[in-house]
């Protein structure tokens, strides 16, 4: 279940059971809420959609209204001033009950500002299930339709019902950035509600297609609409907003200086520019989203995939030039191929605890002579920061010159994979020294296998090991991966689990697999590694579950385009920079050697 929520609407007197109720009977019959949308914001994508709470009586659980709901004022929870009696969802799909005000003095008082219309506006906190559908209306904005929620608290609240706002958190009230809706707004008078209505989701509906295409967040359309009364009003100031973008584009990329405005524009949108947004409107997205100081231009790691051969979902980037340009053949991905977990925008230094001893048991008798011994159960941390690895190519004036779109896909394309490809090698054996992360390889937890003094040939019974090892550390054994070098698959290829027996198979078997778990290789992994007389020839391998590593990624692939520094030289300089660190979640996962040889 969520975290509580409010929504907001006027206060709608029940006539029909107002004019029925038994006498001496003081109670104020209300409907409560309805299934009127309202606009949230999904903060794991940044973009805004419609939720719904569905009004039946399967959808609403009402079992903590057994006794009613309290009735607070501003959902201050310290004082209740009454309750919320017989509950009921009914045909018109709205959420119907009794305000029972108490006989106290300030009771009295805030029934009485209620019936005078002073206080107009009922608040409800309710938290919501996560069962729910989703719906795109023809504008392309997504619905979310909760199938089950449960209001917790009923609360009279002295602001105005606002269906373009429309949520009222209290302090206490911690918001969840997936889960909220809106009751309906009436008056007395329906037909003119029903008309006042259909204006405004007119009118929330302009403003939300102009503060989508000009990247707006939820928060910031709501602050403009603040500010800005009408679409029309809004519109004329998103322009103005676009044409001082404009302006300002123009002055850092002017069209002389040896860089043509073929490369430049498609360096900034063919590449940066996801889906259709604008490299600019990207960049100011991210920047407000992560808190970098954008020095260049910010693309959304969330919204590309980074592979060996480039960038997956998103734009494509297959080059079309005139002649042939074959790419070089980088090392390949193996952690995220194994499973290994991905973490972006995240802010400041990042601290998981975690447990790193258990507590002790004791087995006591019918009449124990003392008392079960006191032990602790140990806990530490596991901190990543943010560290900046870069990568930098040089360009002439003439190349440029001549440049397409096309061309400045490729490079950026080669600077992509290159970082994806140093991540995931710091990933796997990242040494912890020359501010690099401390990968898998080298983690002082993990399990070492050591094969000799001076290293040895693979056998299988130092794998056999390497497997124990994980087993005995009461790690999960379904889902092991295994990963070494070319050089090393090739000599298991040649080397028979049991030479002497007939049905003897290779340690490295033709379905890619190592004692029956996914095997891969990578030219990531070190081969020039020592051990005793063995000088800059061993290798290394690894065993264990990927998915106890953590890849946390600060913020956005930063890239700056800087044709300024050597312009005398009519070289232009493109650094592209990622903020990336690697964590361990539990070291007992995996088992490591680092001294494997050919021979």
């Amino acid at each position: 279940m969520t975290a509580r929520q409010t929504i907001v609407a006027t206060i709608e007197v029940d006539a029909s059971h107002l004019a029925t109720r038994a006498a001496g009977d003081e109670r104020i019959p209300v409907a409560i809420s309805s299934e009127y949308p309202v606009v949230r914001e999904d903060l794991s994508t940044g973009r805004p959609y419609l939720e719904v709470l569905e009004h039946t009586p399967e959808a609403v659980d009402l079992s903590r209204a057994v006794r009613g709901l309290p009735l607070l004022a501003s959902h201050d929870q310290r004082d209740q001033y009454g309750v919320v009696e017989e509950l009921r969802v009914g045909n018109d799909r709205k959420l119907r009950g009794w305000l029972r005000f108490s006989r106290s003095a300030k009771g009295q008082e805030l029934r009485q500002d209620v019936v005078d219309g002073i206080r107009n506006s009922l608040s409800v906190g309710y938290a919501t299930g996560d069962a729910y559908r989703t719906e795109t209306r023809p504008d392309g904005m997504a619905v979310r339709r909760y199938s089950r929620w449960t209001p917790f608290e009923v609360s009279t609240v002295p602001i105005p019902a606002d269906p373009t706002v429309g949520v009222n958190r209290a302090a206490s009230v911690a918001p969840k950035p997936t889960t909220t809706t809106r009751t309906t707004v009436q008056t007395d008078h329906e037909t003119e509600q029903h008309d006042d209505t259909e204006t405004e989701q007119r009118r929330l509906s302009s403003f939300l297609q102009m503060a989508e295409s000009a990247g707006r967040t939820v928060a910031q359309m709501h602050e403009d609409m603040r500010r800005y009364r009408t679409p029309e009003a809004y519109g004329r100031a998103l322009l103005q907003e676009m044409q001082d973008n404009v302006n300002h584009q123009q002055r850092m990329y002017p069209a002389a200086g040896g860089v043509s405005r073929a490369f430049l524009e498609g360096f900034s949108e063919a590449v940066f520019a996801p889906e259709g947004q604008s490299a600019r409107d990207n960049t100011r997205r991210l920047a407000k989203e992560t808190g970098l100081a954008a020095r260049g231009s910010l693309v959304p790691l969330s919204s590309r995939t980074i592979t060996s051969t480039g960038l997956g979902t998103g734009k494509e980037f297959s080059p079309i030039l005139q002649g042939d340009m074959i790419d070089l053949m980088r090392p390949r991905m193996i952690a995220t191929e194994f499973g290994a977990q991905i973490e972006t925008y995240l802010g400041g230094t990042v601290s998981r605890p975690t447990i790193t001893s258990d507590a002790a048991f004791t087995w006591l008798a019918e009449n124990p002579g003392s008392g079960v011994a006191a032990s602790d159960v140990g806990t530490g941390a596991i901190v990543m920061q943010p560290r900046a690895v870069s990568t930098r190519t040089t360009h002439t004036a003439q190349s440029l010159r001549t440049s397409t779109p096309e061309t400045a896909a490729m490079i950026m394309q080669a600077h992509a994979a290159r970082l994806a490809v140093a991540v995931d090698a710091a990933t796997l054996a990242g040494t912890g020294s020359n501010n690099q992360p401390t990968g898998i390889l080298y983690n002082a937890g993990v399990n070492l296998v050591a094969m000799g003094t001076n290293g040895a040939a693979v056998s299988y019974a130092k794998l056999c090991e390497l497997e124990q090892t994980i087993d005995a550390a009461n790690a999960p054994m379904e889902g092991l991966g295994f990963v070494s070098t070319p050089q090393i698959r090739s000599r298991m290829r040649q080397t028979m689990d049991f030479p002497s027996a007939a049905a003897g198979r290779p340690l490295w078997d033709f379905q890619n697999t190592v004692l029956g778990h996914r095997a891969m290789t990578t030219t990531s992994m070190p081969s020039t590694l020592t051990k005793g007389t063995s000088n800059g020839t061993c290798h290394a391998a690894i065993l264990g579950d990927f998915s106890q590593v953590v890849i946390a990624y600060w913020g956005a692939l930063e890239v700056i385009v800087d044709p300024y520094t050597d312009a005398a030289k009519g070289l232009t300089h493109i650094t592209s920079t990622m903020y990336v660190d690697v964590g361990v979640i539990q070291p007992g996962a995996f088992a490591v050697i680092r001294d494997l040889t050919l021979a």
